[in-house]
């Protein structure tokens, strides 16, 4: 009867163990998942602005073109209340084709 018990009580100190280190092991991962998105989120960022600068100078064809060049397994760009979506991201052009603005889709 000795045995079973200690053998119990082992079993149960070696399953928390494990527990405590899956419950580590999956709070660590998520920091680094959330380190991860803020980088992303910042450089998409850095990306638009940089984009912005060339408003009013590059074309239409040019901008969708380089989108889709970048992401090419999405669908075909299309064009809904004044902006081409192209990807995850929304251009506006004026009526000459020339760039204005972009946001995230």
């Amino acid at each position: 009867m000795k045995w079973l018990i200690s053998a119990l009580a082992l079993a149960l100190v070696a399953t928390n163990g494990f527990w405590l280190y899956r419950a580590i092991d999956q709070a660590d991962a998520k920091m680094d998942r959330d380190q991860v998105l803020t980088e992303h989120e910042q450089a998409l960022s850095q990306a638009l602005a940089v984009v912005r600068l060339a408003k009013g100078r590059t074309m239409k064809s040019e901008m969708i073109e380089a989108a889709r060049a970048a992401l090419p397994a999405f669908s075909e760009p299309f064009e809904k209340e004044g902006w081409t979506t192209v990807g995850r991201l929304d251009f506006k052009f004026d009526g000459a084709g020339a760039f204005q603005d972009v946001r995230v889709e």
